[in-house]
């Protein structure tokens, strides 16, 4: 009995050794552990950043296959825009490269950012104030510009424009099944989202051509008479 009741008060007396200083050191060895998680963040910035950049290169190749099921997961990515301009830019220097336009390294980026950019608002125009969509312009341009990676075919000499100018008439069937997904629309609402835009373009060019072609004819004349 005695064994225990002597027992029992060096239960309150164990406390004593515990607040010595052997234990503190150990409190103070922990300090390496926050280094730990700081280092590689530091890291592995630049890799999440590829990652990411090759993230949206897969998600633009699943969109070009008709794939949408990851449609939301980039339509809400904060990030994608600045994927979208970097995709637009480098179609700009495939199609320089392609050409063999030395100048159009620098000018091309900037020019196909530019184009490719207000191409698709007005894509957007069309298919959410004009036509109810319910996609937010931020949404619009995260999906619809992945789609331009397909004019990174443009590298290739000669054959690269002709593959990428089939591609476009492809690329009709891709925007209106996306456009149908994303904003919400009928069939008939997103074939008129995509084909509005299509058939100004087409007009503008026809106007453009016989504009040259009697340009043309008019300057041949004038050489014939005098």
């Amino acid at each position: 009995m005695t064994e225990e009741k002597n027992g029992i008060p060096p239960i309150p007396k164990k406390p004593e050794p515990e607040p010595p200083a052997s234990k503190s050191p150990t409190t103070e060895t922990p300090k390496p552990e926050p280094n730990i998680p700081q280092s590689p963040v530091a890291s592995s910035s630049n890799s999440s950043e590829a990652q990411q950049f090759f993230d949206a290169l897969s998600l633009g190749i699943e969109f070009l296959k008709m794939d949408f099921r990851n449609l939301e997961k980039a339509a809400n990515d904060p990030k994608m825009p600045i994927w979208v301009i970097v995709i637009l830019a480098i179609s700009g220097i495939a199609s320089a490269i392609g050409t063999f336009n030395i100048p159009g390294l620098i000018f091309n980026p900037i020019f196909s950012v530019i184009v490719g950019s207000l191409f698709i608002l007005i894509f957007w125009v069309l298919a959410n104030p004009v036509f109810g969509g319910k996609a937010s312009v931020f949404q619009h341009y995260n999906t619809i510009g992945l789609l331009s990676i397909v004019h990174w075919v443009n590298v290739t000499p000669l054959i690269g424009p002709v593959v990428s100018f089939f591609l476009s008439f492809y690329l009709i069937f891709v925007y209106q099944k996306m456009i149908v997904r994303l904003h919400g629309l009928t069939e008939g609402k997103a074939w008129a989202v995509v084909l509005i835009p299509v058939g100004v373009l087409l007009l503008l060019t026809a106007v453009v051509l016989i504009l040259l072609a009697i340009g043309v004819l008019g300057f041949m004349s004038l050489a014939e008479s005098g």
